[in-house]
């Protein structure tokens, strides 16, 4: 039986998955981990991992953050092509 957490706070989740659970966030490579008895950590609540913010000299993404977001963010005034040099399909920009 798998078992499935969604920790509130950064303390909590590192705790968890210090204690052997396996953290969660988009479970694309989680497959080989799944075995019986193994907890879920999933990271989705964490506020502290989510977000955009913009520096004097940076744009900063959050793990949480989704391409897509990223993609529709005005954040840095450049363009998405910018930000995602090996992904063009992601900008809005190349499907007009």
């Amino acid at each position: 039986m798998l078992s499935y957490e969604v920790p509130r706070s950064l303390t909590t989740a590192r705790a968890r998955i210090a204690s052997g659970g396996v953290a969660f966030a988009g479970g694309t490579v989680l497959t080989p981990k799944l075995v019986p008895g193994t907890t879920l950590v999933a990271l989705s609540a964490l506020r502290e991992l989510q977000g955009i913010t913009q520096t004097s000299d940076a744009v900063i993404s959050g793990a949480m953050v989704s391409l897509a977001e990223l993609a529709a963010s005005t954040r840095g005034g450049e363009s998405c092509a910018c930000v995602f040099p090996s992904f063009p399909a992601t900008c809005p920009a190349s499907r007009s």
